[in-house]
């Protein structure tokens, strides 16, 4: 009823305005018959393009697809998940059975029969995480606030084809030094990459080495091979790495995520090698993903020391000598002793080695100088501390280095160190300190009696006289108030102003206020950096990182998804706000490694997106 009433006085007002145009009146004049037929079709036109949009969408709709239903370890599946009614949020955590490499969005409107309907689409690449059958849970998507369900997906999960040309072409194995090392034992881990074709597009992720120390030695190192009369191009990175604890500990397996470039020409033309590169679009990349076989590590303990010293707590191979700057000194003066530790193994975490040296001398120890490198076969290289002994004694004196024990894995025993006792001998230094004399004023003329008082005698009067009278005082203008006033107050002023200006200049130091800094200017590089996708995902990130320390008041350079959403929650941050942060760092991250793009405006997008959270968290 309202709604004909409101489309009636519409049509009327509209028909008023568009007889009001002098080309129209002239035209209503000249055919009549005509203008009320002009005027209908001019408002269906309005009302066919312009009325749908003014309608609220009464419900929405969803759904998750997926490009294939039967898939191999190495392939990784797209599953897409599309609503119906604008963008809204995928909750992605019940995936356990498959690995998010990568996301990305796109967004459509069409218009039917004067309705609008726009959709947005979530695409996830999934990698499969063991062979099976594997299912994509029913994943809960938000939009408005409001929440549905989407049909759980099965996905039929086999071995990867050993006879494919990809799999025979591209290879990635994972070795270590020792397969049985002991307890702070270093060894070596090494990641090799074999390849006769052309890829591209490569992404690797690195074992999470849980119960391990690691370090990457050095970058990584490339060479040629020719296997069974083929090249191949060969990619290694090798980690050193020290174990934790004891028992059996597994290394997951390592990823390599890249496109095979498989030539499309069946052509034998000279040019096909120049025209094949897929710059020109004559060679078709497929999206494979490898991985390294798991390697279990039996980490063994230490055998039980029995010995009198200590046991330092090194292991590996070493060597100690010990040596002083002069076998000679005198009374006063100061001699250094060295005592130098290398060798393989864990140097960095050698102690000061104890030194016996008599009551004869005093002892001041300088901070220890290292040299230790990492290299093929782990840290090696030397510490040595140095000593300064200072004689207060004369006489012959032996200087002795405590025993150092280590353990040696290539012996399985523990090794002693003991370099041999040194010898000093202390002398005077020769012409003996003459004792100062004491003079007193006696000395200087005669006996006591001699000294006697001079009587005072009044020689004249003053230069100027003493003035007694009422007129040797003389009375001055008293200061005003508001001076005495002012006098008094500057210096008080005069403080403040120098603390507020110092309190203004100075730096706030506070973790929280460091961190929101950051956070800022994060964020400011990524509004310059968009149109380059590399540094706006890298500034985007750190932003929002940076953003979560501030609000936890605490420094830091990294973080998982998972440990900001419960920092946040700690400080007092609401779920959904927590949420938020999570996931955006999730995608952020993924977006970094996934080797995606993105246009211009998910770019835009991101950084709107990202600025509202940081505001959030940092207001």
């Amino acid at each position: 009823m309202l709604y004909g009433k409101f489309m009636k006085r519409f049509v009327q007002n509209s028909r008023k305005r568009f007889l009001s145009f002098p080309l129209c009146r002239s035209f209503s004049r000249r055919r009549k018959a005509s203008v009320p037929l002009c005027f209908r079709f001019f408002v269906s036109l309005c009302l066919l393009f312009f009325m749908p949009l003014c309608l609220p969408a009464s419900s929405w709709a969803q759904q998750a697809s997926v490009d294939t239903t039967q898939t191999t370890l190495d392939s990784p599946i797209q599953l897409s998940v599309t609503m119906s009614a604008g963008s809204g949020t995928v909750d992605t955590s019940g995936i356990t059975d498959f690995k998010i490499l990568s996301q990305s969005s796109s967004s459509s409107v069409q218009i039917i029969n004067g309705r609008v309907n726009s959709e947005h689409t979530k695409t996830y690449s999934l990698l499969p995480l063991r062979e099976g059958r594997l299912t994509i849970p029913s994943l809960p998507v938000t939009v408005d606030g409001k929440t549905r369900y989407t049909t759980p997906i099965t996905i039929d999960v086999t071995k990867s084809a050993a006879t494919s040309a990809s799999s025979e072409n591209v290879r990635v194995t994972a070795s270590v030094s020792d397969e049985k090392p002991y307890l702070g034992q270093q060894f070596v881990y090494t990641f090799r990459l074999l390849y006769g074709v052309q890829i591209t597009n490569t992404s690797y992720d690195a074992p999470s080495f849980d119960g391990f120390s690691a370090t990457q030695i050095g970058d990584q190192q490339t060479a040629q091979r020719i296997i069974g009369g083929k090249r191949y191009q060969e990619v290694t990175i090798s980690y050193l790495l020290m174990p934790l604890k004891t028992g059996p500990l597994t290394i997951s397996p390592a990823q390599l995520k890249c496109d095979v470039v498989t030539s499309s020409r069946s052509s034998r033309s000279p040019f096909d090698s120049f025209f094949n590169d897929p710059f020109f679009g004559g060679s078709q990349l497929e999206t494979r993903v490898f991985r390294t076989e798991p390697v279990t590590i039996k980490v063994q303990p230490l055998p039980p020391w029995t010995g009198s010293e200590p046991f330092s707590g090194l292991v590996g191979e070493f060597e100690m000598k010990s040596e002083l700057a002069s076998h000679k000194a005198n009374l006063g003066e100061s001699v250094t002793l060295s005592v130098t530790l290398q060798g393989n193994g864990n140097l960095q975490d050698a102690d000061r080695p104890k030194i016996q040296v008599p009551d004869a001398f005093k002892q001041y120890a300088d901070q220890p100088e290292s040299d230790v490198k990492l290299g093929a076969d782990g840290y090696s290289g030397s510490r040595i501390f140095r000593t300064a002994l200072v004689a207060v004694k004369s006489g012959s004196y032996t200087i002795t280095t405590a025993p150092v024990v280590y353990f040696d894995p290539a012996k399985k025993a523990y090794r002693r160190l003991a370099p041999p006792p040194l010898s000093i001998e202390v002398t005077a230094s020769g012409a003996p300190i003459e004792t100062p004399k004491v003079f007193s004023p006696l000395q200087a003329g005669g006996s006591a009696s001699e000294l006697q008082k001079n009587k005072v005698d009044f020689t004249g009067r003053d230069i100027l006289s003493i003035k007694t009278g009422l007129d040797a005082l003389s009375s001055q203008e008293p200061m005003p108030t508001g001076w005495f006033i002012g006098f008094l107050l500057a210096p008080g002023v005069l403080f403040l102003a120098i603390f507020c200006l110092f309190r203004a200049l100075k730096k706030d130091e506070r973790p929280a206020a460091e961190m929101a800094r950051k956070s800022r200017i994060a964020l400011k590089d990524a509004a310059q950096a968009t149109g380059n996708e590399t540094d706006l995902l890298s500034s985007l990130y750190r932003s929002l990182l940076y953003a979560v320390y501030a609000r936890a008041g605490s420094l830091g350079e990294s973080l998982t998804s998972g440990e900001a959403e419960t920092l946040l929650k700690q400080n007092d941050v609401d779920s959904e706000t927590a949420t938020a942060v999570s996931e955006l760092l999730g995608r952020l991250e993924s977006a970094r490694f996934g080797k995606g793009t993105l246009s211009m405006e998910q770019q835009k997008a991101l950084v709107s997106e990202t600025r509202k959270l940081v505001k959030g968290l940092i207001p």
